[in-house]
């Protein structure tokens, strides 16, 4: 089984993306919206608590499509998950979560449960952190990679060596792969070679030149046919650490395009 630390050096061919449908009335980017304008309003203790109030939902609001489009409900946590728990999950996947965004939600804490009441600079740190926590994340919380397929850097006439398949349907919490791989020594590869050297000059002779190319890249897929292995695999968030691994490849190879 091949491990995801050992594509690093693989190369993204080829990737599409799954759309998040968000049906909330009101948009992370909205409330984040609110509490730039309740700043701007004034600095009485009014406008500043609805600052911060307004910018902890668009922070949770914003975790809250994390969770949900990465497949967190599907196992590692729920709806009601405490945001420390679902900070974890997004942390696991492989979104920055920096010390910073769990030290302004004790802020948000002290607000809610100690009545405490920020001062302007506590209330524009707040916010400011928010945004650039909305910004780092606004593509994850809009679209997924629903289909990534990585190639080795190792060729063999042109065609990777290796390369491996990943699937992931939006919200799943479930990744599906397939890992190709040639499967031969260096004997059997020269006599490929061999045969490929007699077919190549029948292709240069038989086809005009601009189709020669083309012509050799076909016979050398037919020729290396017999010597490609494969093998699928699946993990889910029950299966812990494993479909994480998967799950910070698959998010990584979108920001490679």
């Amino acid at each position: 089984m091949i491990d995801p630390q050992d594509l690093e050096s693989f190369r993204v061919g080829w990737i599409s993306w799954s759309v998040f449908s968000n049906k909330r009335e009101l948009l992370d980017t909205d409330y984040l919206e609110f509490a730039t304008r309740d700043l701007a309003d004034g600095q009485d203790k009014r406008r500043v608590i609805n600052a911060v109030s307004n910018a902890k939902r668009a922070l949770h609001l914003c975790v809250d499509y994390l969770v949900e489009s990465l497949g967190g409900y599907s196992g590692a946590c729920k709806p009601t998950s405490s945001f420390p728990q679902k900070i974890n999950f997004c942390r696991r996947c492989g979104i920055a979560s920096p010390r910073i965004v769990e030290k302004i939600n004790h802020l948000r804490n002290k607000l809610e449960h100690e009545y405490y009441v920020p001062n302007q600079s506590e209330a524009e740190d707040f916010v400011d952190i928010v945004t650039l926590f909305l910004d780092s994340n606004r593509t994850l919380t809009r679209r997924v990679p629903e289909h990534v397929e990585l190639f080795s850097p190792q060729e063999f006439f042109r065609i990777s060596k290796s390369w491996v398949s990943l699937k992931y349907e939006i919200g799943s919490g479930r990744i599906t792969g397939s890992w190709s791989w040639l499967d031969c020594t260096e004997n059997q590869i020269q006599e490929v070679v061999e045969i490929l050297n007699v077919k190549q000059q029948g292709a240069k002779n038989s086809r005009p030149r601009s189709q020669s190319h083309i012509a050799l890249d076909r016979l050398y897929r037919q020729a290396s046919a017999d010597f490609w292995k494969n093998e699928e695999f699946a993990f889910s968030v029950r299966d812990g650490d494993s479909h994480f691994q998967w799950m910070r490849l698959l998010l990584a190879s979108g920001h490679k395009l």
